[in-house]
């Protein structure tokens, strides 16, 4: 994911920071009609030509769909990771567990848990 100083989108002179995902894990497991995951999720935080040290939050999305069949998600939910970007290197690692509970059904086999960065509205 990609920050760029408003009105120069695109522009690689002007990137405020940028993130990306490096690790995923998750575990999951079942009691009746619950379904709990844990997700797991790590990555960095680097500034970029128009950033530096400070804070940021990272929208991440984590939905779980079923593989074959699915048109909705079973489960999504937008969570904000925040990150403080420090010097001298100006870059941070994260690492964030998410609990994750949803109601699933007979019919709901073959999920896929999904992971990543949401821009959008």
């Amino acid at each position: 994911m990609i920050v760029y100083e408003r009105g120069h989108e695109n522009e690689r002179d002007h990137i405020r920071h940028q993130a990306s995902i490096s690790n995923t894990a998750r575990e999951c497991s079942q009691n009746g009609s619950t379904l709990s995951i844990k997700v797991g999720v790590s990555g960095r935080v680097l500034a970029g030509p128009k950033g530096g040290p400070g804070s940021v939050t990272l929208p991440l999305r984590v939905a779980v769909v079923k593989q074959i069949g699915g048109t909705s998600p079973v489960y999504s939910n937008l969570f904000k990771i925040p990150v403080t970007i420090t010097p001298p290197a100006n870059s941070s690692a994260y690492a964030q567990v998410f609990d994750v509970s949803t109601q699933v059904g007979p019919q709901d086999r073959d999920l896929i848990v999904f992971v990543g960065f949401d821009q959008g509205k």
